[in-house]
């Protein structure tokens, strides 16, 4: 066993194809996962670090994954092991070793993984089909070849990484996953299977050989062209889900301006009708006191003081920001025959942004105003409760629902028919949510959908 792990090694360390597969899969991880900014001495040392750890790491794994092929399938050990430690490696990097998004790294290490497999297997039938042709065997160094596009195809994914978005789905790293393998899968095959099938290759009709190399390699290129085209589609859709909830951001801030326009206009209006009315019923009342008509005028003071007035703010929290937003959706639910009750402690000041808690209060309240849209107007009602408990915002929005709707509202689907501009709120609220180390709960009872949410106000303090 321990001679085994020696001969690794010394293979490995000996051999041209060893060294330089090692030693662009190394720099194409390393590249495509450091994530210090900045050209400094101190990131240089900690990237030359990064890069002895993982060689050594290879080197390391390589060597037990090849004894322990040695005593399960000694006839595949020298591929497989290769296949093997390269995953556990990749993949223990990626999660553990980067601040990447969790979702991104299992993008990369994937797609990056399946390159190298494909240019190193690629390069070997190149290689081969050579071979057929000639008398004297290729040296090793023309299979080196392609394995330097590994590193190549490091440097484009980060150029376009997937890491930067805000959001990435889980559908994308199962669409990546699925892809990837087919291309490991491909690299096993040829590595692994072909080898057993060209028996021509024993026999003086060596040029057949040829036909299965050559089916291999278009295959294989036709697998780096579906790869990259499959992680480029995926970037332009995470993309475009991103510009589509910006979008959505600044539609809605729009809405909330131009409301707040016709707010101030309405009450600017309303204002000017106040006013001409109170020097109408002033120069009424100077009548009545000069014939002295009290009686009258003591009836017409009771008249005044019964009317009605509606007030403009319904809640007054102390704090202005969320005042003003929540008492606008509030007019919104109670213009649809929607009943609101409201228990609110917010402190004065809360350190979070103005435009996200605007966004959040919006967002959470035009959902349950939509929900109670398809209820009878008699069982119509959001109950909303906003604390700060542990240097947490607490935050619950319960309403009525239709029973119909219970699996679309938790599966977060919008029933709207243009569904490019629409759908995006419950997104914006966990991406709100996620930026200040919260968490957002949905759930379901007694015909009430409730939606909790926390944020960390201790982030920005």
């Amino acid at each position: 066993m321990l001679q085994n792990f020696l001969n690794f090694f010394e293979l490995q360390l000996t051999s041209l194809a060893g060294l330089f597969d090692y030693t662009c899969l190394v720099l194409a991880v390393s590249v495509l996962f450091f994530d210090k900014k900045g050209f400094t001495l101190k990131n240089v040392i900690t990237y030359l670090i990064h890069f002895i750890g993982l060689y050594a790491a290879f080197l390391f794994v390589g060597a037990i994954c090849n004894v322990l092929f040695a005593y399960i399938a000694p006839q595949f050990r020298i591929p497989l092991d290769n296949y093997l430690s390269k995953a556990i490696v990749i993949l223990l990097y990626a999660l553990f070793f980067n601040n990447y998004k969790r979702n991104a790294k299992l993008i990369l290490s994937a797609t990056i993984y399946a390159f190298s497999l494909v240019f190193i297997e690629l390069g070997g039938c190149i290689q081969a089909i050579f071979n057929a042709n000639t008398v004297e065997n290729l040296p090793p160094i023309v299979r080196c070849g392609t394995m330097i596009f590994t590193p190549i195809s490091a440097i484009v994914l980060r150029i376009y990484n997937v890491n930067k978005f805000r959001q990435i789905p889980r559908r994308a790293v199962i669409e990546v996953c699925v892809y990837s393998l087919i291309g490991v899968f491909l690299a096993v095959m040829r590595n692994v299977i072909v080898p057993y099938l060209l028996v021509f290759e024993k026999t003086p009709e060596y040029l057949y050989g040829l036909y299965p190399q050559l089916y291999i390699t278009i295959t294989l290129i036709c697998v780096v062209i579906l790869l990259f085209l499959c992680y480029f589609f995926i970037f332009r859709n995470i993309r475009a889900q991103e510009e589509n909830m910006e979008l959505s951001r600044k539609a809605m801030n729009l809405e909330i301006s131009n409301t707040l326009i016709a707010l101030n206009k309405s009450n600017l209006d309303q204002m000017h009708k106040i006013r001409h009315d109170i020097k109408n019923r002033c120069a009424l009342m100077q009548i009545m006191l000069q014939n002295k008509d009290y009686d009258r005028l003591e009836e017409y003071f009771k008249d005044l003081y019964g009317e009605a007035l509606v007030p403009f703010f319904q809640v007054d929290t102390g704090n202005s920001a969320f005042d003003l937003v929540f008492n606008l959706e509030m007019s919104k639910a109670k213009a649809k025959g929607i009943d609101v009750s409201s228990k609110l402690v917010v402190p004065p000041e809360i350190p979070v942004s103005e435009s996200d808690l605007d966004c959040l209060i919006i967002n959470l309240m035009d959902n349950s105003i939509e929900a109670c849209e398809k209820v009878d107007k008699v069982k119509r009602q959001i109950d909303v409760s906003v604390q700060v408990v542990h240097n947490y915002l607490v935050m619950r929005i319960q309403n009525t629902m239709n029973k119909d709707y219970k699996e679309s509202a938790l599966l977060l689907e919008t029933d709207k028919p243009d569904r490019t501009f629409h759908g995006f709120g419950s997104k914006i609220v966990d991406d709100i949510v996620k930026k200040y180390n919260g968490q957002v709960l949905r759930h379901v009872e007694d015909d009430k959908f409730i939606v909790d949410v926390m944020l960390d106000i201790t982030v920005y303090n």
